[in-house]
């Protein structure tokens, strides 16, 4: 009934599953299947193929529409959420006082597995979906709720936990454009504890600090944070020389070469991205590791440098076709996009926005920095270009 293919059911099906706060194992063992063949169907690998299992899943998970339910199993696409209803002020202030509430203010909220679900949940809709930015904005508020109650209670590894919650608000919140909001989620989830016990979780958020920091314009301090990320994680590599923690090392030493060239230090910043390099070249002969993160932030690091061609020709060189994080190509995308922009080439630029979109159809709508280079596009004197960026941007509601 539904392709492996489509993305409608299955992501359908984990929303409503998470609103319930059902794990995959309760919601599976109540249909009759297992906590796997749940996975693979909400992960688009595998067809719901049976009428009875559709109709029993709605009505576990208390589908309202069952028509538009069953309509999804069809191959019909999940219908698209206004901006304007997804974004609307009652969501935006909610999400603030969520995160700027009183750290005693906990009375009748409750933390059932809110780190569970960020960690197995939410990081892997959020990298995923197409549809990414509507799920984040109808699970933050609830989620910050959550992690303040799991603040209060205080048990042997809410800290870490706590971080993660916050870890991931920022990532959203800074992609929006929400950047001193971001910079307030990472901040609480740095003093959540000591970070410095965390290990390589300490040195994960240390990163997504430096990038919040990065975003805001502070790029000095942003560079001692990567910096130190880095060195929590050498003292790891010591014991631990896995492809793991060497990607780590490797995202670090990168990061640490964006902020460098968004200083304006060149030498730097070389130094930096060779670092990253030795790092992920440097272990066992049998071992190759790779790192996504490090090969985004060398055509970061181009960009800021004013090095369009060699940041769009390491893109031409970067096989993304085993890439399944939506973020990332998501991301990848735009940054390509903005070489080609600056390179005087409009028309290879919005192809580039197109396959952004085309990983992620909410990325222009809801990241400003799609939209502010569609802006810069439409000065080209190009009709096909033109043409294109007016349907792209009536596409996304911004016109």
């Amino acid at each position: 009934m539904v392709t492996a293919g489509n993305s409608g059911l299955g992501q359908r099906i984990m929303v409503l599953r998470l609103r319930r706060r059902m794990t995959r194992e309760i919601l599976a063992s109540l249909v009759g299947r297992s906590s796997e063949w749940l996975r693979q169907v909400e992960l688009h690998q595998r067809p719901v193929d049976r009428l009875s299992v559709l109709l029993r899943l709605a009505e576990v998970l208390r589908v309202q529409d069952v028509a538009g339910f069953l309509a999804l199993a069809s191959g019909e696409a999940l219908p698209s959420v206004p901006p304007s209803v997804a974004r609307s002020p009652e969501t935006s202030r909610a999400i603030r006082e969520a995160l700027l509430g009183s750290w005693g203010d906990t009375d009748g909220i409750e933390s059932p597995g809110v780190a569970h679900r960020v960690r197995q949940d939410y990081w892997s809709i959020w990298r995923s979906s197409a549809r990414r930015y509507s799920f984040a904005l109808s699970v933050l508020p609830d989620m910050l709720k959550e992690a303040r109650a799991l603040k209060a209670r205080g048990h042997p590894g809410d800290a870490e936990a706590f971080a993660d919650v916050h870890r991931f608000a920022a990532s959203v919140l800074v992609r929006m454009g929400e950047g001193q909001l971001a910079l307030v989620a990472i901040e609480r989830g740095l003093g959540a504890g000591r970070i410095e016990d965390l290990a390589s979780a300490g040195a994960v958020i240390r990163i997504s600090y430096g990038a919040v920091l990065l975003n805001n314009d502070h790029a000095d301090m942003a560079a001692r944070v990567f910096r130190a990320a880095g060195e929590v994680l050498e003292r790891r590599g010591a014991t631990d020389d896995g492809c793991a923690v060497r990607a780590l090392r490797a995202e670090a030493a990168s990061a640490t070469a964006v902020a460098e060239a968004a200083r304006a230090d060149a030498v730097e910043a070389d130094r930096h991205l060779m670092a990253a390099e030795q790092i992920l070249a440097g272990g066992p002969p049998d071992l190759a590791c790779g790192s996504w993160e490090t090969t985004l932030n060398r055509i970061r690091s181009y960009i800021r440098l004013g090095r369009y061609q060699p940041a769009i020709r390491l893109a031409e060189r970067t096989d993304v076709g085993e890439q399944e994080s939506r973020d990332w190509l998501a991301q990848f995308f735009l940054q390509i996009a903005e070489a080609q922009e600056r390179s005087h080439a409009p028309v290879a630029a919005v192809y580039s926005l197109l396959q952004a979109e085309e990983a992620s159809s909410e990325e222009i709508r809801f990241n400003p920095a799609g939209g502010r280079l569609a802006q810069m596009l439409l000065r080209h004197d190009n009709a096909l270009v033109r043409r294109k960026l007016w349907a792209m941007l009536e596409r996304n509601g911004l016109l």
